[in-house]
Parts: structure tokens; C-alpha cells; sequence
């Protein structure tokens, strides 16, 4: 028998931030070919996990600055990310509505896209 399980995933505004001004730029990391709309850094603090209007997640090995995985899935912009709280699992979503479930030891897919 295969068990089903349902998740509520609710959005809700909750603060508003003050931004000051940068005044340089301290790195860049070069990957991605569209622009970045949503980055997250693993709980651990060594990874970094962004996702693109190119359709693509990306896993960033902060200490080297370099590309560990391109992960690709999505059909439309990736708009949102979010770690575990434990930094075995990151989810990604996109324009379209769909969540891809990631490994960031591997950058697999796991399982199919939620829709």
C-alpha cells in the first residue's frame, strides 16, 4: 500500500525590510544565464543555492566560488527556494506553480515535480 501525504504550503507577507545601500561588490560567481531571482545559503552556511529565469536550480560551493550542480527541471522561472532545516533537501518553485525536491549531495531530482 502506498501512503500519500498531503502538504499546505501557504505564502504569507510578513515584514518589511530596510535595505541600505551597497556600495561594492565583494564576489560574483558567473553560471547562470538569465538573471537570479532567489539565492539561499545552506543551513551549514557552505553551500549556496540559487534559482534562475534560466529554468535551472544551482548549487555553489561557497569556499572554492565554484558551480557544484546545474539542476534542471523546471519549465518556467524559478522563483523561490528553500532549504531543510537539517541541509539534506532544498525545494525549488517555479512561475508555473510546480516544486521540484532536490539532493544537494548529488543535485538529482527526487521524485516527480509537484504541481
Amino acid at each position: 500500500a502506498t501512503a500519500e501525504v498531503t502538504l499546505r504550503i501557504v505564502y504569507q507577507p510578513q515584514a518589511v525590510f530596510r535595505i541600505r545601500p551597497v556600495n561594492r561588490c565583494s564576489a560574483t560567481i558567473a553560471g547562470h544565464t538569465e538573471a537570479v531571482l532567489a539565492v539561499s545559503f545552506s543551513p551549514d552556511g557552505r553551500c549556496l543555492a540559487s534559482g534562475s529565469g534560466d529554468t535551472t536550480v544551482r548549487f555553489w560551493d561557497l569556499s572554492t566560488q565554484t558551480p557544484l550542480y546545474t539542476c534542471k527541471g523546471h519549465k518556467n522561472w524559478v522563483l523561490c527556494i528553500a532549504w531543510s532545516p537539517d541541509g539534506k533537501h532544498l525545494v525549488s518553485g517555479s512561475k508555473s506553480g510546480e516544486l521540484i525536491l532536490w539532493d544537494p549531495k548529488t543535485g538529482n531530482q527526487l521524485g516527480a515535480p509537484l504541481t
